[in-house]
């Protein structure tokens, strides 16, 4: 009996897949999936263990490829998936991270910026929400574990391009085709702060445009202005001017300026100086090349005060 109870032992552990001991937590690497053979036991709070082919073995158990790196250290081996899943669902707690974030799909993040808790990332999802893809709010923490994540929109594409925190809200914007003229206008979302929607809004000048929300400051305690871009649909063509929106925390639309030449012209981002508000972005109608990089400089007003273009005999772009 004892020998048959040291041998269960000896198995058991053999198979654990993550062992403590007094050093710390450990992931089993086996020589091939369902072994029981160990290549290494490799530390989960150093390096990086990295998932590759999973595969699937005759007693329905999921097995994967794994490499562990530390430094100039490499280790292959194979771990069952239920303790890489394990390790993946486990918070961070190391000061500097890599993490990824969404679903089965594409997901894509656009803007992140710092808040004094953590970090607040926006883009887009096809892996959640109503439609082929949906606006996507991520909040982690500073060291990169997920605190909230949600997908906003309707049933048709919606994208959220930048976000900027106001005093109370979050404002988001980007485009749509679920809301507004149902063709492309510009986005705006307000999320409070545990990121639970307070409202959603469409905003265009011409039902048959296109329009896009592309950055977003905060130009005081109630007022956003939203730089992106217009395409007045013409017969043969089209005519894209840079579009700027005066927008309250409330949804009301105190103003638009729009920007440009006789060819396409588009606002990528927009920042405020002490006198006014500089926004980048491309131009066709001025410069060296095809596209150049685009710098307006305007006052409080929207009033230009001066542009430039950037570039050489190719397609520039600033962002």
């Amino acid at each position: 009996m004892k020998i048959a109870l040291i041998v269960s032992i000896v198995t058991s552990t053999l198979l654990a897949g993550i062992v403590e001991t007094n050093k710390g937590m450990f992931l089993e690497l086996f020589t091939y999936k369902n072994s029981t053979e160990i290549v290494s036991r490799v530390p989960i709070s150093k390096g990086k263990i990295e998932k590759k082919n999973c595969y699937s073995t005759r007693n329905a158990e999921e097995w994967c490829k794994v490499t562990y790196r530390d430094g100039g250290m490499v280790i292959n081996g194979y771990s069952e998936k239920k303790y890489l899943d394990i390790i993946a669902q486990a918070p961070n707690t190391k000061s500097t991270f890599e993490q990824t974030y969404g679903g089965k799909y594409d997901d894509v993040a656009n803007d992140i910026i710092a808040l004094k808790d953590g970090y607040l990332l926006v883009g887009e999802t096809q892996s959640f929400g109503e439609g082929n893809s949906d606006a996507y709010i991520i909040k982690v923490d500073k060291l990169g574990n997920k605190v909230y994540s949600a997908a906003y929109g309707g049933g048709n594409a919606d994208v959220a391009s930048a976000v900027v925190e106001m005093e109370d809200a979050f404002m988001v914007t980007g485009t749509t085709s679920s809301f507004g003229n149902r063709v492309q206008s510009l986005y705006l979302l307000k999320l409070a702060k545990n990121g639970n929607k307070m409202w959603q809004k469409a905003y265009y000048s011409d039902k048959d445009d296109y329009y896009a929300g592309n950055d977003i400051i905060k130009i005081s305690d109630t007022n956003t202005l939203i730089a992106g871009t217009e395409d007045h649909v013409k017969f043969f063509n089209s005519e894209v001017n840079i579009y700027l929106n005066a927008i309250t925390t409330n949804g009301k639309r105190n103003g638009i300026k729009r920007y440009g030449g006789e060819d396409p012209e588009r606002a990528n981002s927009i920042i405020s100086v002490s006198d006014g508000y500089v926004i980048a972005g491309e131009t066709d109608t001025w410069g060296h090349g095809g596209l150049d990089a685009y710098v307006i400089k305007i006052d409080k007003d929207g009033n230009r005060v001066w542009h430039n273009a950037f570039g050489f005999d190719e397609d520039e772009s600033a962002n």
